[in-house]
C-alpha cells in the first residue's frame, strides 16, 4: 500500500470517528437527559 493510500485511510477513519462521536452526542445524549428517573 503507498503511503498516499495510508494517509487516506487514516483521514477517512477519523472522519468517521468524528461523525460518530457527534451523531451520538446529538442523538443519545438527549435521549440519556431526557429519560425519567427510573423509580
Amino acid at each position: 500500500m503507498s503511503s498516499s493510500e495510508e494517509a487516506d485511510l487514516l483521514r477517512l477513519e477519523e472522519v468517521f470517528s468524528t461523525t460518530l462521536a457527534r451523531t451520538i452526542s446529538l442523538i443519545l445524549q438527549p435521549l440519556l437527559l431526557a429519560d425519567p428517573e427510573p423509580s
